[in-house]
């Protein structure tokens, strides 16, 4: 988990990095606190992937850095479950774990995916349609309180310590979880348009973003995305 975490931060310039554990951990969504200021400068400063040593047999890192995994073990988990199905030879299967999605079909059926609208709730914004691969949501509808007319969210960007901006919602589709769960969170930190270009250096791998701009909910694509995209719903221009 830790080298393809490793490969995702390094391509996005430390945007993605799971070493913000003191960060997250600093962000109560239930309780709907605010940290102060100093309490996330001194966490930022106890992160930073560059500060971890990785070998096949061992982890090094420094006292007080904490790892979180929350936005990637998911697909692992799921990509390992997928394994042991197929070696059962099972004809068929699917795999949902909270946005999380993985599906396989000995004939190469295809399945079609709703993507949850990001601002109306119980609706589709789009839906995809796959076969044998993965697709990740990561949105700011899932986990977040508002204060004073400001949505915080679960998903912190590490240069600031505070929830990422502008995106709304992130739907990366690829040939297996663990590197479709990193990189929506990625895609959703990054600026919008710099996560579909670096999202080349990962062929067969596509992406929807969705973010916030003056003239309201703005939809980008990467260039191979419209071979799976079934239909869409006209965005509102407010």
């Amino acid at each position: 988990i830790l080298s393809v975490a490793r490969n995702i931060n390094k391509d996005s310039n430390g945007l993605y990095d799971v070493t913000i554990g003191n960060l997250i951990e600093l962000w109560d969504f239930n309780k709907a606190i605010i940290p102060d200021s100093l309490s996330i400068l001194n966490a930022s400063q106890n992160s930073g992937f560059d500060k971890l040593t990785l070998t096949k047999s061992h982890i090094t890192r420094p006292v007080g850095l904490n790892i979180n995994l929350g936005s990637i073990s998911k697909g692992f988990i799921i990509d390992k479950t997928m394994e042991y199905l197929m070696k059962q030879n099972i004809e068929e299967a699917y795999i949902n774990a909270g946005g999380d999605i993985r599906v396989y079909s000995k004939n190469n059926k295809p399945i079609r995916i709703g993507i949850q609208h990001p601002r109306v709730a119980n609706d589709i914004i789009a839906t995809l349609e796959i076969t044998n691969m993965a697709v990740v949501t990561s949105g700011d509808y899932e986990r977040f309180f508002e204060k004073d007319g400001i949505r915080y969210h679960h998903i912190i960007d590490p240069t600031t310590g505070y929830p990422a901006k502008n995106t709304i919602s992130v739907t990366v589709i690829s040939q297996n979880a663990t590197l479709a769960d990193g990189l929506s969170t990625a895609l959703f930190v990054m600026n919008p348009m710099e996560g579909i270009e670096m999202l080349k250096k990962y062929p067969g791998t596509e992406a929807i973003i969705y973010y916030q701009s003056e003239d309201g909910i703005v939809s980008l694509k990467s260039e191979g995305m419209k071979k799976y995209l079934v239909s869409e719903k006209s965005l509102d221009k407010k």
